[in-house]
């Protein structure tokens, strides 16, 4: 029996000349009558996976940038203001260069 994913709805399975509800058609793959068996399933979250989600929470807990330091120093860009360090700006491009070239 074939599936048209491409009219696929949410609690219905349309099949090429049949519509049914979600429901209906796994009942007819178990059979008339056959209640679903509940399974216990287990998932194990890797040790990478555990760090990923403490980042993510210490992410979302923690304070946004300062939009006005931002916009002040925006400000300086625009009217040429802002001191730049020519040596330490050239400095950091070639370390940034040679960990790339690692």
């Amino acid at each position: 029996m074939a599936i048209d994913i491409n009219n696929v709805t949410l609690g219905t399975v349309k099949h090429r000349g049949a519509e049914q509800p979600e429901h209906k058609a796994a009942d007819t793959r178990r059979g008339a009558g056959a209640q679903p068996q509940e399974h216990a399933d287990k998932v194990e979250l890797s040790s990478d996976a555990q760090t990923l989600q403490q980042v993510e929470k210490r992410l979302e807990n923690a304070e946004s940038f300062d939009q006005a330091k931002v916009d002040k120093i925006k400000q300086a860009l625009a009217d040429g203001e802002y001191p730049i360090d020519n040596e330490r700006l050239a400095s950091k491009f070639y370390q940034l260069e040679q960990q790339l070239n690692q």
